[in-house]
């Protein structure tokens, strides 16, 4: 008969959905405990008026909590605080290791090895309480069957699972586990005990002065809209309890603040009018957020854009360089060397027009000069021959020497000057 209602009840399962929210006595008990933990956290930092002030609120939240009031009580005078370190003892410091690895295991659910190392802390520091304490929530969490039941293994199931997400801090889960299993067994006594202390928030571990101040740390760093420094924090938070709901919902908070700074630095590069200028934004985009693959690919595309003009303006500074030597060595006469900048100045910027016309100009004075130069060649020629004629042949050289300098392609003015130093230098 009890196989037969099986169905029943997974229908009954399907049926109720996602658990409802938590209701707003677990969110009173966890938001009084986020304020606990960074109260405690800035105690460990000294910094009493600022745990004054949150313990004060978690004390208004939960003020049946004797942690809270005896936290609050510490802020208030420090004193108190520095005695309670002066009695550590250092049995007490040595166990600190194993109480810490065993903190981990537990979250973990590795119940054995969170055991183990509580057990090591005993043997440290004898009578630690956190150590005993931890056992004894072990134990008592333990599940008990009731195989009088007919859904006894699938309660037992859901209890477990429900535990490890407890245990991470995860309390919506946790609670809509203990619901299916309570679907199936209204009665079982540790299950309905687990969920009134997730609802109450009893469960929550204390002991989290990392988390804590990370989450305070970004929350500093938002207010005063550092967005760089709160992501730094959160990240650092990260490391500790990725899936921390507080933890998540600073995420949260932190991916809706940046929005407005991150669309005005994009639209700012957007309108940038250089591209150095829109490098700087983008960079500015990923400083704060660099998971933002549309400001990555931006950032890209003008990095290669800027570095293509750097190079154009090298280029450019060079023809300008070769155009300024072409007219120097023009001013000084030299045009051949004149015409050759020009020529190079050219290559690096084709059809430039200042520097065409400037290299076409200096073509045509070559090209009068050249004649005039052909003019010069040729009556030199005439007073050559004359002085040879004459016998006049250390003249006649120097003549037919002037006339081959004069023109270049003047090949018989270059033949007599040799062939009459041929005959000077035999006499």
């Amino acid at each position: 008969m009890r196989w037969i209602l099986l169905p029943v009840f997974l229908l009954a399962l399907i049926a109720r959905g996602s658990a409802a929210p938590l209701p707003d006595p677990v969110r009173k008990a966890q938001s009084a405990q986020r304020h606990y933990l960074v109260g405690k956290a800035m105690l460990s930092q000294a910094r009493f008026k600022d745990a004054e002030r949150e313990l004060s609120v978690a004390a208004l939240l939960a003020p049946e909590r004797a942690d809270v009031s005896e936290a609050l009580q510490d802020a208030k005078d420090p004193r108190r605080l520095q005695a309670k370190g002066a009695e550590l003892s250092p049995e007490a410091l040595r166990a600190k290791a194993p109480l810490l690895e065993a903190k981990k295991a537990y979250r973990a659910s590795d119940l054995g090895r969170a055991a183990d190392a509580w057990n090591r802390a005993l043997l440290l520091d004898q009578g630690n309480a956190e150590a005993t304490e931890g056992l004894a929530r072990m134990a008592a969490e333990k599940y008990r069957g009731d195989p009088d039941q007919p859904f006894d293994s699938s309660v037992h199931e859901f209890y477990d699972a429900a535990l490890r997400e407890a245990r991470k801090d995860r309390f919506v889960e946790a609670q809509k586990k203990l619901e299916n299993a309570l679907a199936l067994n209204p009665t079982q006594e540790q299950c309905k005990a687990l969920l009134a202390r997730i609802r109450s928030g009893a469960f929550v571990q204390r002991d989290d002065a990392a988390m804590a101040q990370g989450l305070q740390d970004a929350q500093d760093a938002m207010s005063a809209r550092d967005w760089i420094k709160a992501r730094l924090a959160l990240e650092k938070a990260s490391k500790t309890r990725p899936e921390d709901p507080g933890l998540l919902k600073a995420w949260g908070e932190w991916k809706a603040l940046i929005l407005h700074d991150i669309q005005e630095a994009k639209d700012l590069a957007a309108k940038a009018p250089d591209e150095t200028l829109r490098v700087k934004k983008y960079k500015e985009v990923l400083a704060i957020d660099p998971q933002d693959a549309e400001a990555r690919e931006e950032l890209e595309d003008a990095e290669l854009r800027q570095r293509s003009s750097r190079s154009e303006a090298r280029s450019q500074k060079r023809a300008d360089s070769f155009y300024a030597k072409g007219m120097d060595a023009w001013q000084a006469g030299r045009l051949a060397d004149a015409a050759d900048f020009f020529k190079r100045s050219l290559a690096i910027r084709p059809g430039d027009p200042e520097t065409q016309k400037a290299l076409e100009g200096l073509r045509a004075k070559l090209a009068g000069q050249a004649e005039k130069d052909a003019a010069s060649s040729a009556a030199l020629m005439v007073t050559a021959r004359d002085l040879e004629a004459k016998g006049n042949l250390k003249e006649a050289s120097d003549a037919y020497e002037r006339a081959a300098a004069k023109d270049g392609g003047n090949a018989e003015a270059r033949e007599s000057a040799a062939r009459l130093r041929t005959l000077i230098n035999g006499k």
